[in-house]
C-alpha cells in the first residue's frame, strides 16, 4: 500500500514539474486472448452499432491504410437528411486531418498539440444536441488504426479460476497496450493523465469482467479524441466516460461537446503508425497495380483522375496533385508484397459520387509513387494505381436501429472493416500484425430523427429528450440542427412545450 501511494506521490509530483507523459493505442483484429468474457467483443456497446470493431494491439503490431491517398465521399441519403451544412460539417472533420504537418515536420515532444481539446457549448447541451463533425472525427481516428488510450491503459490479458472458492473467484494477469511516443515503453498516462486500475465484473449474464482506468490526479483527466469511437463497451473513469458521452442519464449522452482538433496523443499515435521509419511487411491495398500515369521523378507525387474528362462526376475541386515523402531506386516491374514504410502523410480528397448509386459511373484512378523493399534487400521505386469504383470511406445515413435490451436508437455505424495481414518470409511464426486496413468503409449517422425515452406507461411531457444532431463551435453563433429544414426554435419548442 505504501509502494501504491508513493506511485501515487511520484505521478503527481511529474505532473507539477512539467514533465510530459502520454501514450497510445493500436487498433486490430481481435488477438486470442481477447474474448467477450473480458470485455472484448463485448455484446455492451455504448453509441455504436456494431459495438468494437478490433482489440488493441502490442507495438509494431498496429495496422494502416494501405495508401497514402484516401478518397472520400457522400452516398444520397447522406446529403438528402443532412443537406450542404451537413457535408461541411464532415468535411471539416477531414480537414483537421489534412492540416496536420508530415510527421517530419513535428517535434519530438509533439508540444505544438494540446492536451485536452475537448469543450462544450452550452446552447447545444441544453438542446442536447451531438457535434457531427467531433463525431465524425472520432470515427475516423479508430478507422485509421487508433484504439482507445483511456481504455487500454490496463486491460487484462488472463483470467483463471481459484478451486473451491463460492462465490467463484479468480487471479488475473493485466497488461498494458498504451505506448508512449518518444521511447515506445508501455505508459500509464494518457495526455498527462496517470491512471490506475480497479478489475470488476462488468455484467453478471452473462459473465463479463473488465479492468477499469481509474485517473489519479483529482482533476478532470485530458481525454484523446480517439475516445468517442473507442470506448464502446469499456468500463473506464465516470469522468473519462462523462467528458466524452456526457451525463449518466437514460439516452446517450454527448451533448454539447465538440474537439477543438487533435489531443497530443491523437497525434502521437497517428506518428508512430504512419512514420516513414515504420517500414512493415505488407501488400498493396487490394487492386493495387503497377502504372506509368506518373513519374516518379515528377514533383507530382499522387494524381487522382478520370480516364474519361468529360465525366459530370468530377473530382471535387478540380484535378488533385500532391507530395509524399519517398526515395529509392528504379524498376520496371510492379513488386505487390515487401516492405513499405509509412508515408508519413495521409491526403483525404473528395470525389463526388453518383447521387443515386453512391458510385463512380467512370472509374476513378489514384496514382503514386513508393519505395518498397523487397525479400532481397533491394529498394525498388515504382508507380503505384488502384481504380476503384466507390469511395474509399462514404458517409451515409440511416435508421441503425436500437440497443436489444434497450429502446435508445444507436448514434452511428461502420461497416466493411477489414484487417489484412501479409505473412512476413523473414518471421518463422505467425504474428498478430502489423497489416493494413482495407478500403471500403461506410461510415453511417443515424436518422432516426427527433426522439423521446419514456419509462413506462407515461406521456409525452414525462418523456426524456434524446440527442440530435448538430453542428456548433466555440461562437456565439447559433447551433445548425439537423435534419435539413430543423430550426433551434422548433427544438426548444419539443424540449419546453
Amino acid at each position: 500500500m505504501r509502494n501504491f501511494f508513493k506511485g501515487i506521490l511520484l505521478g503527481v509530483l511529474l505532473l507539477a514539474t512539467g514533465y510530459s507523459n502520454r501514450a497510445f493505442s493500436l487498433l486490430g483484429p481481435f488477438a486470442s486472448y481477447q474474448i467477450p468474457s473480458l470485455n472484448y467483443e463485448s455484446p455492451f456497446t455504448s453509441i455504436a452499432a456494431q459495438g468494437d470493431i478490433g482489440g488493441p494491439m502490442n507495438l509494431t503490431e498496429e495496422y494502416r491504410w494501405g495508401s497514402p491517398v484516401l478518397v472520400y465521399g457522400f452516398d444520397s441519403s447522406f446529403v438528402e437528411y443532412f443537406g450542404a451544412e451537413g457535408v461541411a460539417a464532415v468535411e471539416a472533420a477531414i480537414k483537421v486531418l489534412n492540416d496536420l504537418p508530415a510527421t517530419s515536420a513535428m517535434s519530438s515532444s509533439l508540444s505544438e498539440f494540446p492536451l485536452t481539446t475537448t469543450r462544450f457549448n452550452y446552447t447545444a447541451q441544453q438542446l442536447r444536441l451531438r457535434d457531427i463533425k467531433s463525431t465524425v472525427l472520432s470515427i475516423v481516428l479508430q478507422q485509421l488504426g487508433l484504439a482507445c488510450p483511456e481504455r487500454f491503459t490496463w486491460t487484462i490479458y488472463q483470467q483463471r479460476p481459484i478451486d473451491g472458492t463460492d462465490p467463484q473467484q479468480y487471479v488475473y494477469s493485466i497488461i498494458q497496450r498504451n505506448f508512449d511516443p518518444v521511447n515506445f515503453r508501455p505508459s500509464a498516462y494518457v495526455n498527462n493523465t496517470l491512471y490506475t486500475y480497479q478489475i470488476l465484473q462488468v455484467s453478471a449474464d452473462p459473465d463479463t469482467w473488465d479492468c477499469m482506468e481509474l485517473a489519479v490526479d483529482v482533476a478532470n483527466p485530458n481525454v484523446s479524441v480517439a475516445a468517442t469511437a473507442g470506448l464502446q463497451a469499456g468500463v473506464v473513469d465516470p469522468r473519462v466516460y462523462q467528458q466524452v458521452y456526457g451525463a449518466l442519464d437514460f439516452v446517450q449522452g454527448g451533448y454539447g461537446l465538440f474537439y477543438s482538433g487533435l489531443t497530443r496523443d491523437d497525434v502521437a499515435g497517428l506518428r508512430y503508425i504512419y512514420r516513414p521509419q515504420n517500414t512493415n511487411w505488407q501488400s498493396a491495398p487490394v487492386g493495387t497495380f503497377g502504372s506509368a500515369a506518373i513519374s516518379p521523378w515528377a514533383n507530382i507525387s499522387f494524381q487522382i483522375v478520370y480516364p474519361n474528362p468529360i465525366s459530370p462526376w468530377t473530382v471535387v475541386g478540380g484535378p488533385i496533385f500532391g507530395t509524399t515523402n519517398v526515395l529509392g531506386v528504379t524498376t520496371a516491374g510492379f513488386l505487390n508484397t515487401g516492405g513499405r514504410a509509412g508515408p508519413g502523410k495521409l491526403s483525404f480528397v473528395r470525389v463526388d459520387t453518383d447521387p443515386l448509386l453512391g458510385q463512380y459511373l467512370v472509374p476513378v484512378t489514384i496514382s503514386y509513387p513508393e519505395t518498397v523493399i523487397d525479400q532481397s534487400g533491394v529498394a525498388i521505386r515504382q508507380v503505384a494505381a488502384r481504380t476503384i469504383l466507390a469511395p474509399d470511406i462514404i458517409f451515409s445515413a440511416q435508421d441503425l436501429g436500437a440497443y436489444p435490451n434497450d429502446p435508445a436508437p444507436y448514434v452511428y455505424g461502420v461497416t466493411g472493416t477489414t484487417f489484412l495481414q501479409t505473412p512476413n518470409p523473414g518471421v518463422p511464426t505467425a504474428q498478430d500484425g502489423p497489416g493494413i486496413i482495407e478500403t471500403g468503409i461506410q461510415i453511417i449517422l443515424s436518422k432516426v430523427g427527433p426522439w423521446l425515452f419514456n419509462v413506462r406507461d407515461t406521456d409525452q411531457l414525462s418523456g426524456i429528450r434524446g440527442f440530435t444532431w448538430g453542428s456548433f463551435d466555440g461562437t456565439t453563433n447559433a447551433p445548425i440542427i439537423y435534419p435539413v429544414g430543423a430550426s433551434a426554435q422548433e427544438l426548444e419548442s419539443r424540449l419546453f412545450p
